[in-house]
């Protein structure tokens, strides 16, 4: 996955989550994870 397809889709997550109320902060963080676990197996 490229870095801008991933910020596109991270920020994609952040909008969804402002308009259910603004309660982002857990969501993000377990999509931040799974974000970072992508990276680092494209690395491998």
């Amino acid at each position: 996955m490229s870095m801008l397809l991933t910020n596109i889709l991270y920020r994609e997550v952040i909008n969804m989550y402002e308009e259910k109320g603004g309660k982002v902060n857990r969501s993000l963080l377990i999509y931040e994870k799974f974000i970072r676990r992508e990276v680092v197996n494209k690395k491998q």
